[in-house]
């Protein structure tokens, strides 16, 4: 009996798992809620949602003032991860007026993602349109020369696999709030490249994915090499770093 209730448990926990990771999820950048009325944004879409990221190619975006007034949001670039993630970056096709509230909207939209431009605010205990309010221009650079060094890796194995990471420190963060890093990341065994902008997590760009999504994979034995460049949500660019060579994460590791 006891064996059943362990396979039983065993079963149910992998199908629950599974489950979270056929899930779909939305991300929006910038995270904080006061910006430049000259921002760039981000909208990144996670396993199924990468559909809504790929349908803004021919489909409208734009931000709503109280007035009802609209700003619209144009496509800079989509990038795809490697991993059931994708993002679309955009800049507004006007500058956005000071001091105002945008809520962001899509042209023709569904009843799944009304829900998801709902989120759920801490402070006030409700969810709430996804919004930003315009403040002053920002026109401070990032640091001209970020240091940024390999730390350590990771791989841990979770219910739906393993999550796989690289994290690099940084030792002179730009002091713009919002900023983010252009991440390219080169295999040298095929070749390839991928691009996927990150956001720095305490003074730390963790480069790889999770159990169920991510923009880098890496080979059990692969050789890598990554650049960033910081870029403030205003969308002013630093200088790029020099490529930094690494290994993948599974290297040397046993079971995987």
């Amino acid at each position: 009996m006891k064996k059943l209730l362990f396979v039983l448990v065993m079963v149910l926990g992998i199908q629950m798992s599974r489950a979270e990771c056929t899930s779909s999820g939305m991300a929006f950048f910038p995270q904080q809620k006061h910006i430049s009325p000259i921002t760039l944004f981000i909208i990144q879409g996670f396993s199924q949602n990468q559909e809504t990221i790929e349908s803004f190619k021919n489909r409208g975006v734009f931000l709503q003032a109280p007035d009802g007034s609209t700003v619209a949001l144009t496509v800079v670039n989509i990038f795809k991860g490697q991993m059931f993630e994708t993002q679309a970056l955009f800049k507004p096709a006007t500058t956005l007026q000071p001091n105002t509230k945008y809520i962001l909207q899509y042209a023709n939209m569904t009843q799944n993602e009304e829900r998801e431009l709902l989120q759920w605010n801490p402070d006030t205990k409700k969810k709430e349109p996804v919004y930003w309010i315009t403040d002053r221009i920002e026109t401070s650079l990032p640091n001209i020369s970020p240091k940024i060094t390999y730390s350590s890796s990771s791989v841990e194995y979770y219910g739906c696999g393993p999550a796989a990471t690289v994290i690099f420190s940084i030792s002179n963060p730009p002091a713009a709030p919002g900023s983010w890093y252009k991440t390219e990341v080169v295999d040298l065994d095929t070749n390839t490249s991928t691009t996927f902008y990150l956001a720095a997590d305490k003074n730390q760009i963790i480069v790889g994915h999770g159990m169920c999504s991510g923009a880098f994979t890496f080979s059990k034995n692969g050789n890598y090499k990554v650049r960033f460049t910081p870029t403030t949500a205003s969308g002013v660019a630093g200088k790029t770093t020099g490529w930094i060579a690494f290994k993948s994460p599974y290297a040397g590791k046993k079971g995987f």
